[in-house]
């Protein structure tokens, strides 16, 4: 415990104030991380999950790149998060989602949908339903992610992705009966309206076919509140630091040594805070 470690008693007050004013120091760091992630190109991948804070229920939300993640803690699930954060959108990205409405409206240069989460979605439909068109549909998205894993880019001319961009076209244009597999039926128009976010990844060598890097991001809040159950408070503070201790690993550094610069950081003016 603390004692043994520091050989002091250290109460959980002091601690706190140490966290608070570790973040207030790496605020703008923090910052500087959503500039980055408006001015990106390549792909930004964004999710959010929920977080009790006091009993209600908050979201923590992500953006992230291979480089660089930014969390942030919000009461709201809605566009406004993402009004208030990125306005501007991702106007030089792809933007990587699952199909949650707020992230679909984001303004991005394109739109590249998780296969991940469609692959569950259809395998969903397949069990419940037991349609056809399910099983096909999930058919070509499976080949899709194996002509990714072949080959990291193509062109839209070539053979294999013309094949491929048919059939979907096809499939798409088959009717499905919306009294007998009514999912089915609201899966297709769904896939109907996004379909040009389904296979941007295969003529972008940056565009991944899933979400998955943006789960990881959230993956050590989702162990801390299997622990804790819930924030008191200091969500905000959770959500700066763990993107700083985030884009450090992920550009190799030392969380140690990147953690200790914000330390030795000047204060700022409480006017700033």
């Amino acid at each position: 415990d603390l004692l043994h470690i520091c050989h002091t008693p250290i109460s959980i007050g002091t601690l706190e104030n140490m966290v608070k004013r570790t973040a207030d120091k790496a605020r703008p760091v923090w910052e500087g991380f959503r500039q980055s992630l408006e001015n990106t190109t390549g792909s930004v991948g964004s999710d959010e999950t929920g977080a009790k804070v006091n009993g209600n229920k908050h979201w923590v939300w992500v953006w992230q790149t291979t480089f660089i993640t930014f969390l942030v803690a919000s009461s709201s699930r809605g566009a406004d998060v993402i009004q208030q954060w990125f306005p501007k959108g991702f106007l030089f990205a792809t933007m990587c989602s699952d199909r949650w409405g707020p992230q679909l409206k984001t303004i991005a240069k394109g739109r590249q949908l998780c296969l991940a989460h469609l692959l569950r979605d259809f395998e969903f439909l397949i069990q419940s339903e037991k349609t056809i068109w399910a099983s096909q549909f999930k058919e070509i998205l499976a080949q899709a992610i194996k002509l990714k894993q072949l080959n990291p880019v193509y062109s839209k001319n070539h053979p294999n992705t013309l094949l491929l961009e048919q059939k979907l076209n096809d499939l798409l244009l088959q009717q499905i009966p919306d009294q007998t597999a009514p999912k089915t039926f609201t899966m297709k128009k769904s896939m109907t309206k996004w379909r040009e976010a389904l296979f941007p990844f295969l003529y972008d060598p940056l565009v991944s076919f899933d979400n998955n890097a943006s789960e990881r991001s959230i993956r050590n809040l989702k162990v801390k509140l299997k622990v804790s159950g819930q924030f008191k408070s200091a969500q905000d503070e959770y959500c700066i630091l763990r993107s700083v201790i985030d884009t450090t690993i992920k550009n190799g550094q030392s969380v140690f040594e990147a953690i200790a610069a914000i330390i030795h950081l000047p204060s700022p003016p409480k006017a700033a805070v």
